[in-house]
């Protein structure tokens, strides 16, 4: 469990960085320094939704190996693996009010 939250944790600040990058490279071709401020804020803010996402379930799995956090670890690890997808669609689906007004003319 200790590799996999290093290795999420170095993919993190990768793909951070990348972000970072395609929002300036987002901001140049439009020409406005506002424009890439604001893509980089939301690109590092859903970033770091993932990584509390991700890295919360990470987290209470490796509690599941001190005997003391065990019992208390199991549900809540079950609980935030169980809704995973279900959280990220929120962040990606639900936050987006073009696709919240798509969603209003479907449903």
């Amino acid at each position: 469990m200790s590799i996999i939250l290093l290795i999420n944790i170095v993919i993190f600040i990768l793909v951070v960085r990348q972000l970072i990058r395609s929002a300036n490279i987002t901001g140049r071709v439009k020409g406005e320094a506002k424009v890439e401020r604001q893509e980089a804020i939301e690109r590092v803010q859903n970033a770091i939704c993932i990584l509390l996402l991700l890295g919360l379930t990470w987290v209470t799995g490796y509690l599941l190996l001190i005997p003391l956090f065990s019992q208390v670890a199991q549900p809540i690890f079950v609980v935030l693996n169980s809704f995973q997808g279900f959280f990220i669609f929120l962040l990606y689906c639900v936050r987006k009010p073009h696709i919240r007004k798509k969603w209003g003319l479907t449903c």
